[in-house]
């Protein structure tokens, strides 16, 4: 089976809870020419869980497919908070053959929550580190700031002339990830990687706000 199929055949199952969290990538760039797929699954905690117990919100699924450009830059795109997509790009700074890269990555995402009758946009960047140690492990890093801007979270019945108005900046949220990637060199690779998420930027107008959340997630690329 070719790899757009099996990609099309293991997404109708995941693109109903893919979120878009985490990194699930090294600093380098996808070869020049080459599509890569990624599909991931993991485990999220906050303390919802202990006001609402353990839900499916708390198993992150993730889907994403990158291409590369040139032997510096890249483009993917990752399925963002359900039904939404975030396409972005990827530089690396350092020449190909070096096991050491630093990149910088950018993007922007677009969700729709149905269910909720709400919006969200989102604005990422990202700062990534990685190491090819040996042949088989990559150790991995990177710092992400990211702006959301949420709408359609109020009751359209409820009074709210004495709520706190948009302020317009967004949510931000700053997070760290650090991660191992295996089988480097291999057409199938396997990751491994914690994300700590940190909400610092609150609008209150939005009436809506991020948690702090700790995320593992165990991928592969292929």
């Amino acid at each position: 089976m070719s790899r757009w199929a099996t990609a099309m055949l293991l997404s109708a199952g995941v693109l109903s809870s893919g979120c878009g969290l985490g990194m699930l990538q090294t600093a380098k760039t996808t070869p020049a020419g080459e599509l890569d797929f990624c599909l991931a699954a993991g485990y999220l905690h906050n303390h919802m869980i202990e006001i609402r117990n353990f839900g499916l919100s708390n198993i992150p699924v993730g889907l994403g497919v990158r291409y590369g450009i040139n032997d510096h830059l890249d483009a993917g795109a990752t399925v963002f908070m359900g039904l939404g997509l975030m396409p972005d790009v990827k530089y690396n700074f350092l020449p190909t053959d070096c096991p050491l890269a630093l990149s910088l990555q950018a993007g922007f995402g677009a969700a729709y929550d149905e269910f909720a009758g709400a919006a969200t946009l989102h604005l990422p960047f990202r700062a990534l580190v990685s190491y090819e140690a040996f042949e088989w492990l990559t150790p991995y890093a990177g710092v992400s700031f990211g702006l959301y801007w949420i709408f359609g979270y109020s009751d359209a019945d409820e009074n709210t002339s004495n709520l706190a108005p948009r302020e317009g900046h967004g949510d931000g949220v700053l997070s760290f990830t650090a991660g191992l990637e295996f089988f480097s060199r291999n057409p199938v690779r396997l990751l491994v990687e914690y994300t700590y998420f940190d909400p610092v930027l609150d609008d209150p107008g939005d009436r809506y706000a991020f948690a702090e959340n700790h995320i593992f997630l165990l991928g592969t690329r292929f």
